[in-house]
């Protein structure tokens, strides 16, 4: 499945990184996992209880980016999924309609593309976005 032409990037600001992401859409997940492999707990800034997670787009989004995956998915409020094959996986199940907030649902996953990363530069009193990479699915 392809995002629509019309889906709109969304900016994130998050530890001096900016991010594009473009929300695919809610998909339905088993225990079988349709992203592989789980993120969640494999660096700081995905641990803890990610139901009370503050920013947890943003910080999956960090994540997957750290391990150059291009998509990602936020489950049951928070919990992190990301894979090098994620594009090609986290519709196998199905659309599903139990996605709130952005952040999934229970057996859900808002999945999302990154589109850009950036990280912020102070240059002579202005903050300046220095690209890192476009990312582009295949």
């Amino acid at each position: 499945m392809r995002p629509s032409v019309r889906s709109i990037l969304k900016a994130i600001y998050f530890a001096n990184c900016l991010f594009l992401v473009q929300r695919i859409g809610c998909f339905k997940d088993t225990s079988r996992r349709a992203i592989i492999p789980v993120l969640e707990g494999r660096l700081p800034i995905v641990r803890g209880n990610y139901q009370r997670r503050k920013n947890a787009i943003a910080r999956c989004a960090l994540a997957a980016a750290r391990y150059g995956y291009i998509t990602f998915g936020v489950q049951h409020g928070g919990q992190c999924f990301g894979g090098p094959h994620a594009q090609r996986t986290y519709a196998k199940f199905g659309r599903s309609n139990r996605c709130r907030n952005g952040k999934g649902g229970a057996w859900a996953n808002d999945v999302y593309r990154i589109a850009g990363t950036y990280t912020t530069l102070l240059l002579f009193g202005h903050v300046c976005f220095i690209c890192h990479q476009i990312l582009t699915a295949t």
